[in-house]
């Protein structure tokens, strides 16, 4: 399911099953993983967040959570980032072949299983009609000119690594959506990486979140 939220106000106006063949123009994405099962009950985007990251722990059976929305401030460490550009409501976006490393996170509790979910989107900007003064654009999501047409983002895209605390070694590469034992230690300070492995396009991160237990 995917929630359109307005710019202006931050509110939800509404939720749409994909493709959004229409302009997003003034609004961004908030994409719900459809087997969550969930529905937004208020027009609050923090209420939404929350159901979702609930919706995941009681799937997974897991109750320790890292997670970034690339809302107001995304988990980005600019240092050890490359060919990236950060903004706000879901305007991050990874250049071909470039990466975004998270800041370093630490772990509560040891864990011996990690889970980890994420999603992310093109942005397709088509001119609008030149008999208009400045003329307007079309924002399309999940539109690809090269198809054409709207397609649906494919999370191996991108490589997802669990990093040392110095972004030196990787200490495991995740799968999408599957539960994975590793052996994660109390008070474990880690990053996460992801890389854009597509050769020519620029794709947005929606959200991601990573679970252990």
């Amino acid at each position: 399911m995917k929630y359109l939220i307005d710019t202006q106000t931050n509110l939800i106006r509404g939720s749409y099953e994909p493709p959004l063949n229409s302009s997003i123009s003034g609004r961004y994405v908030m994409d719900a993983a459809d087997s969550l099962g969930v529905i937004a009950k208020t027009s609050v985007v923090a209420d939404l967040v929350n159901a979702k990251i609930v919706a995941y722990k009681t799937q997974q059976g897991m109750s320790n959570y890292f997670n970034d929305e690339f809302l107001a401030t995304p988990n980005v460490d600019p240092t050890n980032s490359t060919r990236y550009a950060v903004g706000p409501n879901k305007r991050t976006k990874i250049l071909p072949g470039g990466m975004i490393v998270t800041n370093v996170m630490v772990s509560g509790p040891a864990a011996g299983f990690l889970y980890a979910h994420w999603y992310g989107f093109l942005l397709f900007s088509q001119p609008g009609s030149l008999n208009v003064a400045p003329p307007p654009s079309d924002l399309l999501y999940n539109y690809d000119p090269t198809i054409p047409g709207f397609t649906e983002f494919d999370p191996t895209i991108f490589t997802v690594e669990v990093r040392d605390s110095s972004n030196s070694t990787t200490l495991l590469t995740l799968t999408p959506d599957m539960k994975t034992s590793f052996a994660l230690g109390a008070g474990t300070s880690f990053r996460l990486r992801f890389t854009n492995t597509d050769v020519s396009r620029i794709f947005y991160l929606s959200d991601w979140i990573f679970l252990y237990q």
